[in-house]
């Protein structure tokens, strides 16, 4: 990353927009759960290659979303584009990561797999939650072979934490189920097989979900916004809170099956556990001039 120009007129003005964390002290942080610690940092990661061809991260706490976002902006010499993972660890709305791959049927060439699964979650929560005004942000990452999407949703609440986003995406799930969702049997990447064109691994703690304007490393293709008119880019992070989304009793919801819940958290954990005890955490950088 090329250093701003910027960088001490803010540290002049008290900021100190981006700090790197070694594992025992991001993980320290996290385990404070005070209302300010759920507003502050803004926890976030970055993939970078090493010597070897092997992928390392680097955590980061900014103090606010715009810091994350000029993170983002900046030129990164080493990649055409930068490859920022927010972390999802407590509070956020609802966020789908859909994939799936193009063949000949027309519907799985078109923006209704999208609209579809925009409608299944409004009738879901209308029957749970009643009457909402929702709005979504849509962001492609999509190339000729494979459709990417991710949808942020919001209708004036937040989720608490992980395992309230888990249960209100497996009854979700169970809703369209019962519906005979047509996205729920979508081409995969292996012949004559099918897979759901929402993944349901991206519910566990710690969550990393790709920012708006960053690919994979590796990759060509960024994740953009399709809507180009939204003035408060923060709206494409799904931990980024407005001040009158109050939080989402799902209390009421129905139970989700014990061996559903095992086998998902053993999936999702996997990625838990490879940010918590893989030695690819290990390497941090000193990123604090990087902006």
């Amino acid at each position: 990353m090329k250093s701003d120009n910027n960088t001490q007129n803010d540290q002049d003005r008290g900021l100190n927009p981006l700090i790197a964390y070694s594992k025992e002290d991001l993980f320290r942080k996290l385990s404070l759960k005070t209302e300010e610690e759920w507003k502050s940092p803004v926890l976030a990661s970055h993939d970078h290659f090493r010597s070897d061809g092997t992928i390392f991260k680097v955590f980061f706490a900014f103090k606010t979303w715009h810091d994350l976002l000029k993170a983002i902006k900046t030129t990164n010499p080493a990649q055409e584009t930068n490859s920022f993972y927010e972390i999802i660890d407590a509070r956020s709305v609802m966020y789908f990561d859909v994939e799936y791959y193009n063949n000949d049927d027309p519907y799985n060439n078109s923006e209704e797999v999208i609209n579809d699964i925009m409608m299944f979650f409004e009738n879901f929560w209308k029957k749970n939650f009643g009457e909402s005004r929702h709005s979504w942000y849509i962001l492609s990452s999509s190339g000729d072979d494979k459709r990417s999407f991710h949808l942020i949703h919001r209708a004036g609440y937040y989720l608490e934490n992980y395992l309230d986003r888990f249960r209100l995406f497996h009854v979700f799930l169970a809703f369209c189920e019962d519906n005979k969702a047509p996205f729920l049997k979508m081409p995969s990447e292996k012949k004559n097989q099918t897979m759901c064109a929402i993944d349901r691994n991206v519910y566990s703690k710690f969550q990393s979900f790709r920012c708006n304007g960053c690919s994979k490393l590796g990759s060509t293709r960024v994740l953009r916004p399709v809507e180009t008119s939204v003035s408060d880019e923060r709206l494409y992070f799904a931990g980024f809170l407005k001040d009158d989304e109050v939080k989402l009793d799902v209390s009421k919801l129905p139970l989700i099956k014990k061996e559903i819940m095992l086998k998902d958290l053993a999936s999702t954990g996997k990625t838990f556990k490879c940010m918590v005890e893989s030695d690819c955490v290990d390497d941090i950088i000193e990123f604090q001039h990087a902006i």
